[in-house]
């Protein structure tokens, strides 16, 4: 892999993601300077420089899990306002009067590495809730019980009454697969009204 110029050595790097597949192929994910959401390959023989994957504010969290040898799926947190429209709001803490607006329209894109190039991003959500935390775990391709072309499970964390005062954060689940696509989206099975699901994990 080629060296790190200058710049990109004293470029700083936020909300990394890392993951690799049984081949050796892997991908790192993470904010840039200018807070775009970059792709870089961490295979040794792929000297090609980051890729933008998108460009829209308050992105966090990437999530990317390989489904098959070098084809991937990738899931992060972005905000549906304009920049423009985030710098009108007042976000100065917690109690601001823009603040809940902008957690509220924080949704979930995704994407995928078809070996060479990644899709165009969609989004797995609508703004109105407020997402977070996305996570990803793979059943590859070739693995006993994994289906042909492997699939992907998410797990997110959603407030589901979109109030940032008083939440009532639960966890929502879906699964992906090469010869089915995107299942529906589906909150897992919570405790009482007050209890709150927060950060999830697989593996």
């Amino acid at each position: 892999q080629r060296g790190l110029t200058i710049a990109e050595q004293r470029s700083l790097r936020r909300h990394v993601a890392m993951r690799f597949d049984d081949r050796g192929n892997g991908a790192m994910l993470s904010l840039d300077d200018s807070r775009n959401l970059t792709y870089a390959s961490l295979a040794p023989d792929d000297d090609r420089p980051p890729v933008v994957m998108s460009t829209a504010p308050g992105q966090r969290q990437p999530s990317i899990a390989y489904h098959a040898p070098n084809k991937a799926i990738s899931v992060w947190v972005e905000n549906a306002l304009t920049p423009s429209q985030l710098q009108a709001l007042d976000t100065n803490g917690y109690s601001s009067s823009g603040f809940p607006i902008a957690v509220r329209n924080q949704r979930l894109a995704w994407s995928k590495f078809n070996g060479s190039t990644w899709s165009p991003k969609q989004f797995l959500t609508l703004p109105g809730n407020g997402e977070a935390f996305p996570v990803l775990e793979a059943c590859p391709d070739g693995t006993a019980g994994c289906p042909v072309g492997g699939s992907v499970f998410l797990a997110f964390q959603r407030n589901i009454n979109g109030n940032f005062i008083a939440p009532r954060n639960r966890i929502f689940h879906a699964t992906w697969s090469a010869s089915s696509g995107l299942s529906a989206l589906t909150q897992t099975p919570a405790g009482a009204g007050a209890t709150q699901d927060i950060t999830p994990s697989v593996v």
